[in-house]
């Protein structure tokens, strides 16, 4: 067979643990939202603790930020661009090879969510495993013949991928992206802007060409065996432009930001400019409180509380947040704050891996992200590995007194917050040792393995791994764990004074740790780091601060799932 030739890889530790970040905090929100008995909640909530309200307000915004995944991923596909710019391949040989996988990406999205995925014949008899009687026939069959055009994250990145992969092709042909990269960047900020001014105008001429679309009969989503032939023709392009959950307008202008943040991240160290991620958080700041207040400005002025709560609740649904449903440009407001709140979390994470010239350390703290972001399609498509979970727990979960109610509780009904954690913290576990086992083999049989696979059959960039010519067919998309995840080579800039920076960031973090405390977390780990290998620095106002802000959030923490709403005077 021959032994198999691995390449050791320039990698960003940044992107490699938002890739796996965004999937995990995917997980989380898909489990709180299958498994958590909000409604029970919702219906008493001046009743229970008052941190579920302030659950209300989180759990949805998070689930909000799947276009977090969307930047990142063209971020990634940028930065691969310019290595093999570097490595003297031909442009459009390069941008080939992007809409050869863009396209796969599309392809296997609509085969996958039908059969394998957790909308589809796979994930719904995995919802059922307490009906065995049934399973593989109803449930499977339905999903099969309806969610092949389930439009969610995975459709947007394919198409994105394949629009980047043109519009990189034609810059890279038209400007030299070493020596005019500031141009280019611009350009990108351009095509975000027109991207967003699009916007309404591409849905209101969908829906004006195809009345109704999308909400009549979920004509968005043809059915097989009752839709007519043409509509899985018709919709496999019309999705992308209009379709929920999350179409390509305004999403394409959020992959436009990640490609030009990737093409500041990978400037020419003689004309990098340090200042970028400064200004970017900046922007990304003001579009996260403008919008936000935009979203609130809407809410209030429906007038109804419960109207409002349901409207908030899917916000990550941005054809729910338009005239059709009686929230006009609420899109955009939603878009910036929900966006705004991605370029934060994004140019936070360079700062923190690039930027302090520690970046193996900060990719050995991140190993467990990472590993979820490395095949990250994979993991999205056999999630329903939560449903089991699920399953397990539900049927062993003792029934419980909720305001005097005796809740009984059966297989897959909905459960309070220990049981939701408990179904989140099994479905971690079981996924972080399956990913590693898995590695051993280079993930062989999964999604990223197929497309990778088939990509190096239709074009001359190749992925992953250098083979033997003895080397089986199976073996070709083999993807290059040791080069790329376990011991690449990682990516750092230039640190002139990492002490000045430290001391900076440490105090950017201490206090905002009062607001939200990540920030705090994270910057009492980078305290005990400096007082092990840097004790000529004296941090202890920022160690002090952190334990304090610590503190504070334990104190209040407890506070609001003791206290309601109501002993605090407040009747909803």
């Amino acid at each position: 067979m021959g032994e198999l030739a691995y390449r050791k890889m320039k990698r960003f530790a940044s992107i490699d643990f938002l890739r796996g970040l965004a999937i995990v905090m995917m997980l989380l929100l898909h489990v709180v939202m299958d498994v958590f008995a909000i409604d029970d909640y919702i219906n008493k909530l001046d009743e229970v603790g008052a941190i579920n309200l302030l659950a209300l307000l989180i759990f949805p915004y998070l689930g909000g930020l799947a276009g977090l995944f969307l930047m990142v991923s063209a971020m990634g596909n940028m930065v691969g661009m310019r290595k093999n710019l570097e490595k003297g391949f031909n442009t459009w040989s390069i941008a080939k090879k992007q809409v050869v996988g863009g396209f796969l990406i599309v392809i296997f999205a609509h085969i996958l969510e039908a059969t394998l995925g957790y909308h589809g014949s796979l994930g719904q008899i995995m919802d059922h495993l307490n009906n065995l009687e049934n399973m593989g026939t109803e449930w499977s069959a339905s999903a099969w013949r309806s969610n092949g055009y389930h439009f969610e994250t995975i459709h947007t990145i394919g198409w994105c991928v394949i629009i980047n992969g043109v519009v990189q092709g034609y810059i890279a042909s038209k400007w030299d992206l070493q020596k005019d990269s500031k141009t280019v960047i611009k350009i990108y900020w351009i095509l975000a802007g027109i991207v967003l001014i699009m916007t309404p105008l591409i849905w209101e001429l969908v829906s004006t060409l195809i009345p109704g679309y999308p909400w009549e009969n979920s004509m968005w989503k043809p059915v097989i065996g009752e839709s007519p032939w043409y509509d899985f023709i018709i919709m496999f392009f019309v999705n992308p432009l209009a379709a929920p959950v999350e179409p390509i307008f305004p999403y394409l202008a959020t992959s436009f930001l990640g490609s030009l943040i990737a093409l500041h991240m990978t400037e020419p160290r003689d004309v990098f400019d340090r200042n970028f991620v400064k200004r970017i958080f900046g922007m990304g700041c003001l579009m996260f409180i403008v919008g936000f207040v935009g979203v609130v400005v809407l809410l209030i002025g429906l007038g109804d509380f419960d109207a409002a709560i349901d409207l908030y609740k899917v916000i990550y649904d941005h054809r729910k947040w338009t005239g059709d449903v009686g929230v006009t440009g609420g899109w955009f407001w939603q878009w910036m704050t929900l966006n705004g709140a991605s370029l934060m979390i994004v140019t936070m994470a360079i700062r923190v891996a690039e930027y302090r010239g520690n970046t193996e350390k900060f990719a050995s703290i991140t190993t467990f992200f990472r590993r979820f972001g490395f095949v990250a399609f994979t993991v999205y498509i056999i999630q329903w590995i939560y449903f089991i979970m699920h399953f397990i727990v539900s049927s062993i979960y003792p029934d419980y007194v909720f305001f005097e109610e005796n809740v009984v509780v059966e297989a897959y009904d909905r459960m309070p917050w220990i049981g939701t954690w408990l179904t989140l913290i099994l479905t971690l576990v079981v996924f972080h040792y399956l990913l590693k086992v898995w590695s051993k083999k280079g993930y062989i049989g999964s999604v990223e393995w197929g497309i990778v696979t088939i990509a190096n059959k239709l074009t001359l960039v190749k992925k992953q791994i250098g083979l033997g010519e003895k080397a089986k067919w199976w073996q070709q998309g083999r993807l290059n764990v040791e080069g790329a995840f376990d011991n690449p080579e990682w990516i750092s800039f230039d640190v002139e004074n990492v002490n000045d920076d430290d001391k900076r960031l440490l105090n950017y973090f201490s206090w905002a740790g009062f607001i939200f405390v990540p920030f705090s977390i994270v910057s009492l780990g980078m305290v005990l780091d400096i007082e092990k290998n840097r004790p000529e620095m004296d941090v202890s106002k920022n160690r002090l601060l952190n334990i304090i802000s610590i503190t504070f959030f334990l104190i209040w923490f407890v506070a609001l799932n003791l206290i309601s709403l109501s002993d605090l005077g407040v009747s909803l």
